[in-house]
């Protein structure tokens, strides 16, 4: 649809990292406009709200001026001081919004709204090799859904690799290899591995199959970790990792 006819407004929500960026650039690439004619804001505030109407004043070198705007820790007097450059556009203004939140109503009534789930593994592959991955790794990281995450575990995928082989150890259920491999457990590795199971639940437990997150291929054990690490705002995730590995031990 973007790609056919570009909306005087259109919002793009979805959750972070899944390529709402991406798919604004492209359409603005599509529809042949020029660099100079593209502005972003990463973070709007007042001063970018009429930093951006400024620039909708000039005539485009070309077809269209276009704005990419992110909603994400913008502020309310932002999005008002920039409603009114929404609601009056002329013709050649395009704005495009990307929000991985609930965007106010003032905008969204005003826009042609588009949603974007979590990316399938083909997608986040493609987009991975394009940066720079060997199809080898871009392989092994395509099925957590979202661009950062996958190139977050990318950057130690060894640490990630012995925290899921140290869980996978943790089933036999041998008190002195429990000992052993809560010590395999450091805090980068629980990191990885409460990424991995919120990813996971993101994607309704279809994300990984049971030998792929060893114990915690077990949804009880998966939630008691998540439930630790967000129900102690101190803890760290190496706490609620051993809380759930001293579960499975107690059975």
């Amino acid at each position: 649809m973007l790609e056919t006819q570009l909306p005087s407004v259109s919002v793009i929500t979805g959750p972070s990292s899944v390529g709402k960026r991406m798919i604004a650039a492209h359409c603005a690439i599509v529809h042949k406009v020029s660099r100079v004619d593209f502005t972003e804001v990463k973070r709007l505030t007042v001063d970018e709200a009429y930093r951006v109407k400024r620039f909708m004043n000039m005539q485009p070198n070309n077809n269209f001026k276009f704005a990419l705007i992110d909603l994400d820790n913008a502020s309310e007097a932002a999005i008002q001081d920039l409603l009114k450059t929404v609601e009056e556009p002329v013709d050649y203004a395009k704005f495009s919004f990307i929000s991985s939140q609930k965007v106010p109503d003032t905008l969204r009534t005003r826009a042609e709204n588009y949603s974007v789930g979590l990316l399938k593994p083909v997608e986040l592959k493609t987009i991975l090799l394009s940066k720079g991955l060997s199809d080898k790794d871009a392989e092994k990281v395509s099925h957590l859904g979202r661009v950062q995450p996958a190139l977050e575990v990318y950057k130690d995928i060894a640490s990630y690799t012995t925290a899921i082989s140290v869980l996978s150890a943790v089933e036999e259920g041998d008190y002195v290899l429990f000992l052993q491999a809560f010590k395999g457990v450091d805090e980068k590795a629980a990191n990885l591995i409460i990424l991995a199971l919120q990813e996971s639940a993101a994607q309704r437990w279809a994300l990984f199959n049971s030998k792929s997150l060893g114990a915690f291929g077990n949804k009880n054990v998966a939630m008691n970790v998540l439930n630790t690490w967000s129900s102690v705002s101190s803890a760290r995730p190496q706490i609620a990792v051993k809380v759930s590995l001293e579960s499975i031990m107690k059975g």
